[in-house]
Formats: C-alpha cells, structure tokens, sequence
C-alpha cells in the first residue's frame, strides 16, 4: 500500500485562510491516519504566457506570491509537512484560460457553476469545459513543471504525484477541460519528457476517469496511453474516480474492479489507484456502504491508494468530517486508514460465511498484520480465524451503529465475535524489518552517460541489527553492473548503476535489505524486505541520418493522434518553407515560414495513419526529420 487520504483542507480553498488549524491536522494525520493529500492546481497559476518559448520558464510571471490563492495553500502545506504528511499529491481541472479552445459543442457544458450560468460568450466561463490547444501542448507541459518548482521553492515539499487532468472524458459544470483519450496520451508524452528534460522526480498519475471497463471508454485511454511504447514510460500510476457519471456514486463490484486489475495492472505493469470519490450519505448505512466499497476495491482492484474527495465539508456525503469534526464515515474510514500502513501487502483471506467480508495484510515496515472483517449480516457471528503464522494477540478495533471505531480489547484466542453489521479491524505486531524510501522509476537515452547514481534515502533496520543491501537486474544486458554503498546503521546511501544505453529496453532493478534478526519458525515478524524500480533506456533514433537526429528543429507531439503538431526551429533573416512528404515521396502539404519566426502548425486531420518526413528550405542549414501520425 502506498497509502489512504482525501482532498482539501478544513475550509474549501477559496474561502479566506487560515484553511486549517492545528488540531484539524492532528485529526486527519494521527487520528485518522491518513498519509495523502490530494490538492488542485489553480488554473490562474499562470494568467498569461511567461513569454514566447515553452522551452525557458519565467517564474516570476507565475502567480503565486501574496494575494493569489496558491499562496493561501502554502502554510497548510508546510504545516502538513512539519506534522509529518508522507505524500502530497495535485490534479489539474483545467489548463489557464489562454491555452484553450471553446469550438466543440460537446466540450462545453450546458451549465457554469463557476460564473453562475454566464454565456458561453463570457469569458469566465472559459474555465468549464472546452479543449487545450494543441499548439499549447509544450506550454502546458512547461506550466505544470513550474508548479512541481513552485512547491518546492515555496514549501520544501517533493511533489508526489501529479495528474495532467481531472475526469477528462467530462465537460463537467465547473473547472473541466475535455481531453479525449488521443488527445490525452499525446499530453501526458509532452508533459512526461518535460518532467524527465527538468529532473522532475514527482510521479505522472491519471486518467483519473471512471472506475468502469464494461463503458469501453476507459479501454480506450488505455489503449492510447499504454498501448504506445512511446507513451507508457510517462504515465507511473493508473488512477480511476469511484463515480457513474463524475457525480454520482459506483459501490463497484468485484466483476467492476477484476476487469480493471487484469486489463491494468496485470496487462501493463501499473500500480492502480483510486483517487476520488464521495456520494456515501453521513448514516451507519453510508458508512457500511463506504467499508464494503474500500473493500472490493483493495481486494479486487488490488488498489495501492484510496484517496476520498473531500476531508471536511458539510454532512452532504462529500466529505469525511463535517466542519472539522469527525462524522461516521471519517470512522468507517478509520478502520482501514489508520491500520493498514504504506508499505503493507495484500495476502490471501477467505471467508467460508458469505456475509463476512476478509481482508488480510502483513507489513515488514512496522512489524504488523491486520485483519479487516465486516459483518454485513443482521445476525452476530462468531468468526474462527485460521492464520498458519500469526501474531501472539490482536488488538480489536471496531466500529458498529453505536461504536465509533473503538478500542474493543484483545483476541489472543482463535475466534473473534463480530456485531450484527459491523466493522472490526484487528492489528498484531511482530519484529519489523528493514525499510527504504521509494525509488521512482528512470529513464535513460542514447548519450547519457553510462554509470548512474541514485540516492538511498530513508533506509531503517529495522528492529534487527547490522543490516546489508544487495541490488540486482532482471536483464543484465540493460544493467550489466548494479553496486549498494551502504554503512549499516546509516540511513542514507547510494546505488550505481552500469547502464547499456545503447540498445532500448527495459529492466527491473530490485533491492534485498536483510538484518541479522532471526525469525524462529512460528514466529510472526521480518528480517527481510524488498522494493523494486525500473530502468528504461528510450528509443530515441528513429532511422534519421546523422545530421537529421542532431537537427535543431522540434516536432511536438511526436507521435501525434490529436490532428495537428507543432515545430520549433531557429528564426532566421529569411523567408522559408515546410514541406512534408510521405514514404512514397509525394508531397503532402507546403507551408510558408515567415522570416523571423521560429514556430508553425501543421494540421493533420484527414492524413493517413504512417511515417511523414518534413523538409525545411530556404536558408543554410536545411533541416529534415521524420513525424509520425497515429
């Protein structure tokens, strides 16, 4: 598990800060226990283009500074920071105003929330629906860099994660942005190689569409985005809302979340996370409701991250607390949040009672097994619980119509006693093992250098002694050398690694910590855990001559699906031309580059899917490159 959280503070983000107050934070982080917040990207972050080249990024045309509503954000993060958040995580509801179009009627809702119903004509109404225009692909990739920058500079926070749109298959009645799946793949390309260009550890995650397969729309960002080898690198995390309709709440099913583990998960090698949902009403039937939902989406999605939408709000079903306080639902969410730690692995658990619904976890992190069982039945149950290897006692946690995630004892026996239409969570400690940070994915190409060095952060014993760290490749012809310099018991360390870059492919490296702990057979504990990354090299040659792959001239994006792409070459004194032509040499379509400009749109829509090559003349160096259209 990589985690549970929710969206937001303890006041909505446009109301006038403070947002949050101490004791709200301790609620949410220790009470609760959540470790992730989901935040927003304000789309007035950057109210006009910082200057003419997405290439060079002006921070100081962001809005950010003392007035803006970024800045209202800024001490809740540092708080959530000093008070010990693990991940902070932001979506994008839409790009600035500037960067979109509003010339597709089923882009564009029907109502605006955000100018109360003001004509489509209005420009505040820019904010609700529409599409990013292709030719600001490069520039919105640049914008969100700056806001992964801007945390940083402003709060000392790594951003965790980042999704590139919010619900993009919607023109939703307030901030919304409708990006097909085409389209989506080929932003998540531009926004993923900028990341990559700037250094940007924080991860890509998204679609952030429905939780469905059975539509076929959630097939088809798939397809796009995971399909394409040239695309898959750059998105880390598959991400879907728990919603029918982006409004309405999905309980889910187990048929519902099998479908997307296997066609995700299994079929692409993606963690998958839900981040959002609400809609369970403020009632011990909303909260059961919201316990079986957690639990067929961690059992058959096999999700790694549940994220609710909003943490306080009013008792409307949108929120855990309400105003500050913790409601029922805040403690049906307690019983996995606050038990089930990041680092935790699913294992097995069965049920032979149909109406008791198991869940099972052991975590080398801290030491501990927990156990979820929710009585769905009218009837109190006497469960036997048959774990091999297990903990000497449980402590029981326990939450029904008039308990409020208590503490209910201890089970040192094998049978636990489960209320009429409860939750009961069971916790049990052993020896921990050994435990590191996260090590995000990498990614090299031709011409980076050979050797390179991670850093290992976060690196425990655990409850152990000395403590080694070995690494190793799944394919050592991509990694041909792998070394750990590691002092036991420091914390910190590095890993080198020898890379292949020649030659594209992909390799999973993977690191074996172990101390000197000795777990006595039937005994419940670790001395041992692993965590694992990968390491791509891209192909970045596409059968360009020499000259042609060293050229100056940009193509973006490239592939392209979305009916237009954009180059970027040097101005010149001159007057020149494009020409594109396709495999067969016929031409395809010439176009006039004005002197001194350094960019133009080439639109694609009635091409053929195939390999182009586009020709620039008229001035020494002629440039030439290939584009390929999807």
């Amino acid at each position: 598990m990589v985690g549970f959280g929710a969206f937001g503070a303890k006041k909505p983000y446009w109301e006038s800060a403070p947002l949050y107050d101490d004791a709200f934070i301790d609620l949410f982080l220790n009470d609760l226990g959540a470790t992730i917040v989901r935040t927003n990207i304000f789309w007035d972050f950057e109210p006009t283009n910082d200057n003419a080249s997405a290439s060079v990024t002006d921070l100081s045309k962001f809005n950010y500074k003392t007035g803006s509503d970024i800045a209202k954000q800024i001490p809740y993060y540092k708080a959530l920071k000093a008070a010990g958040l693990k991940k902070l995580i932001a979506t994008s509801w839409t790009p600035p105003v500037w960067m979109k179009l509003h010339d597709e009627a089923d882009r564009i809702p029907n109502q605006c929330y955000n100018c109360n119903n003001c004509p489509t004509t209005d420009p505040a109404r820019k904010v609700c629906g529409g599409r990013l225009d292709p030719k600001y692909y490069d520039e919105y990739a640049e914008y969100l860099a700056a806001y992964v920058k801007v945390i940083k500079q402003e709060t000392g926070i790594e951003l965790y994660g980042l999704s590139l749109q919010n619900e993009p298959y919607f023109a939703n009645p307030f901030e919304a942005n409708v990006v097909r799946p085409a389209e989506y793949a080929d932003i998540l390309k531009a926004v993923g190689e900028r990341f990559r260009r700037d250094g940007l550890t924080t991860r890509l995650f998204g679609p952030e569409h429905m939780a469905e397969w059975s539509w076929g729309v959630q097939e088809q960002y798939v397809n796009e985005s995971l399909e394409d080898e040239s695309v898959k690198p750059y998105l880390d995390i598959y991400a879907v809302h728990g919603y029918v309709d982006g409004v309405a709440a999905d309980f889910g099913s187990a048929e519902g979340w099998t479908a997307l583990h296997n066609n995700i998960s299994v079929a692409h090698d993606k963690p998958l996370w839900m981040t959002e949902t609400s809609g369970y009403e403020v009632t011990f039937t909303g909260a059961m409701n919201l316990a079986k939902s957690m639990y067929l989406a961690l059992r058959f999605g096999n999700i790694s991250s549940w994220v609710y939408w909003s943490i306080s709000g009013a008792a409307d079903g949108y929120s855990l607390m309400v105003n500050g306080q913790p409601s029922i639902v805040y403690y049906a969410s307690k019983q996995y949040f606050k038990f089930i730690r990041p680092g935790a692995i699913r294992i097995k658990a069965d049920s032979e009672d149909a109406e008791v619904l198991p869940l099972a976890f052991k975590n080398p992190t801290n030491g501990d097994m927990t156990v979820i069982l929710i009585n769905t039945g009218s009837s109190e149950k006497t469960f036997t619980l048959d774990i091999p290897v297990k903990p000497a006692q449980f402590a029981l946690y326990r939450t029904t119509s008039t308990e409020n995630c208590i503490e209910a004892g201890t089970i040192s026996t094998n049978t636990i006693s489960l209320p009429p239409m409860s939750i009961s969570t069971l916790v049990g400690s052993g020896d921990s093992g050994p435990s590191i940070d996260d090590i995000g994915n990498r990614f090299v190409k031709a011409g980076d250098p050979e050797i390179i060095e991670i850093p290992l952060t976060g690196i425990s014993n655990g409850d152990g002694g000395t403590l080694t760290i070995t690494a190793e490749s799944s394919d050592q012809t991509i990694i041909t050398n792998s070394q750990v310099v590691y002092s036991s018991p420091g914390t910190t360390g590095t890993l080198k690694l020898t890379v292949n870059n020649s030659t594209p492919g992909k390799a999973t490296v993977t690191l074996n910590l172990k101390n000197q702990n000795t777990i006595d057979a039937g005994e419940f504990g670790f001395n041992s855990t692993s965590t694992s990354f990968s390491v791509e090299v891209l192909n970045v040659v596409t059968g360009l001559k020499k000259n042609e792959s060293e050229s100056p001239l940009k193509i973006s994006p490239n592939p392209t699906r979305s009916g237009a792409f954009r180059i970027e070459l040097e101005s010149a004194p001159v007057q020149r031309q494009v020409s594109v032509f396709n495999l067969q040499g016929q031409e395809i379509t010439t176009l006039p580059i004005e002197r001194g400009e350094h960019q133009i749109i080439i639109q694609t829509q009635n091409w053929e899917p195939g390999l182009y090559y586009l020709h620039v003349s008229g001035h020494r160096p002629q440039h030439g490159k290939v584009v390929t259209i999807k």
